[in-house]
């Protein structure tokens, strides 16, 4: 009998990335954006749990141990796609590569989803279940998003949740409705009460050792023009140009004018996430989706882990400083010199407390990458929270001012991404006008926050609270914390510029006097993981 070849074995593919193939799986996980530790490097990568989608050629389902975490990522062999950062590594003549670029991964694993297959692993199995009627006419494969992939059809797409698997261990006897599988799927239909979240139609979860965990989502598909990012940026270069030949006396006016279109979209975007807080919370059934006051000692922890935060940027600063220009070191010290800026605003943050305010669930990671542009609104995604952060930290109800202060930071982006775009001579006489069209934006989009959540009945008073500015700053400065260092994917980083505008906020407004939109990034050297 003719011995079986890695194409037609599985477990060839499995022994491979065990053995030899280890150290390019491990390398594989660092670059990849769902990645939660790239800061310190990855020690190890090993393959806990695995079972077999397809057999020839292999479409296999991996858990694997990356450090203290597990991430759920299928993998195929076949012709190496073109992005090689999918890829890791040649077997047999072929290439091992992140499934989700195999043209047929989509439609095998969403044909398991709708025939509600489970597929048995060496320590449990992965099942495939839907929720409601799931269509056939698949209308796109993969298409990489912020930590998942999109598996587009007429009637859903698959949300893959590249984050950490979720366990809940059957401690009480239990059955598995009532742990991760179940939770997550709740929080998916919380949030569709909004209106602005694809409706659920399945799930895919793996049960093992007495645990279960969830690491897949199908949900309606909801046509659209792209994100939101996308679109901005768009909306953005159109100002600029007609902008080009204007010299207006009143700029903020003169701005209000030829941007109507995009203001009136981010006041739309205000509301869209009003409605989402709203809905959020409304739902006085589970525990883990129950609002709650905002209490002193919620302050007092969110306070530390700001200052926790700064201790460390200010480490990485101290770090990367010695190698930097006496120029750039200049453009670090109104960063280090607000730390006590900063820190009044943490102060602030006890405003929350006041006993109107609630912590819901929330998004957790909102920006403009988070949310499509459809024809007459926006829909958000993508509710696995923060990658960096652990699943207990994602999972914590939060004040829904958070990812407010999350999208105001993403509109500052925006505007330097635009600015960055045009020629370098025309950006000082550009820069006041998107200067101007951010204070608009964030205008109009606090506003659509207010008046979205108090179109929504059932939702706790003030669930968005309507005094608190200054605990605003505080939660735009904690956001501005979380990414002004690290932001290249590795080795780690600190982008002077970035930094600067993530605080500006707080008041922390310095620069270099040179172009802020090169790029600078020194880079600490990187202890070796191994």
């Amino acid at each position: 009998m003719a011995s079986r070849t890695p194409r037609s074995d599985a477990a060839a593919v499995v022994r491979h990335l065990s053995e030899a193939g280890a150290p390019a799986l491990r390398a594989f996980i660092e670059r990849q954006r769902w990645f939660a530790g790239k800061a310190r490097g990855l020690r190890t990568a090993r393959v806990e749990d695995w079972s077999v989608l397809r057999e020839d050629p292999p479409l296999v389902l991996l858990l694997i141990r990356a450090d203290e975490t597990r991430y759920f990522v299928p993998v195929a062999l076949g012709q190496a796609p073109a992005d090689p950062a999918r890829t890791i590594g040649p077997l047999g003549g072929l290439t091992l590569f992140d499934a989700h670029w195999h043209p047929t991964f989509g439609t095998s694993l969403l044909d398991a989803i709708k025939s509600r297959r489970a597929f048995a692993s060496a320590g449990g199995s992965f099942s495939l279940r839907a929720g409601g009627a799931v269509g056939s006419r698949l209308v796109g494969r993969a298409r990489p998003r912020a930590g998942h992939a999109t598996l587009g059809r007429a009637e859903q797409h698959l949300d893959l949740l590249r984050p950490a698997l979720d366990p809940q261990v059957h401690q009480d006897g239990r059955s598995p409705a009532s742990t991760r599988t179940s939770r997550c799927c709740a929080s998916s239909r919380t949030a569709q009460a909004s209106g602005h979240v694809p409706r659920l139609v399945g799930w895919a979860g793996y049960a093992g050792q007495g645990e279960t965990a969830a690491v897949a989502l199908l949900q309606q598909f909801v046509a659209n023009t792209g994100d939101g990012w996308t679109h901005m940026l768009t909306r953005l270069g159109d100002l600029c140009e007609r902008l080009a030949a204007d010299n207006p006396a009143d700029v903020e006016e003169r701005v209000a004018a030829l941007g109507v279109d995009a203001l009136g979209e981010g006041h739309e975007l205000g509301a869209v996430t009003g409605r989402l807080h709203a809905a959020l919370a409304s739902d006085p059934g589970p525990p883990d989706f129950r609002p709650e006051p905002i209490t002193g000692e919620d302050v007092g922890r969110w306070r530390r882990a700001l200052v926790a935060d700064l201790d460390r940027l200010t480490a990485e600063i101290a770090a990367a400083s010695a190698r930097m220009p006496p120029a750039d070191r200049a453009a670090l010290e109104p960063l280090l010199a607000a730390r006590p800026r900063i820190e009044r605003a943490a102060e602030d943050l006890a405003l929350l407390a006041d006993g109107t305010a609630h912590k819901i669930r929330c998004h957790g990671d909102y920006h403009l990458g988070q949310v499509l542009k459809t024809a007459e609104s926006f829909v958000v995604i993508d509710f696995e929270g923060e990658p960096a952060r652990s699943v207990d930290e994602r999972r914590a109800k939060q004040c829904p001012l958070r990812d407010v202060a999350g999208m105001l930071r993403s509109f500052d982006y925006v505007v330097h991404a635009a600015l960055a775009a045009r020629p370098e001579a025309g950006r000082a006489r550009l820069r006041p006008a998107l200067e101007a069209w951010k204070r608009l934006a964030a205008r109009a989009f606090l506003s659509g926050c207010m008046h979205g959540g108090r179109q929504e009945p059932g939702a706790p008073p003030a669930a968005i609270p309507g005094g608190g500015a200054a605990g605003l700053r505080g939660l735009r400065a904690r956001e501005g914390l979380l990414r002004a260092p690290l932001r290249a994917q590795q080795p780690p980083g600190l982008d002077l510029n970035t930094a600067g505008r993530d605080l500006a906020p707080v008041g922390v407004t310095g620069g270099t006097g040179r172009d802020p939109w090169r790029r600078r990034t020194y880079h600490a050297k990187k202890a070796d993981p191994r």
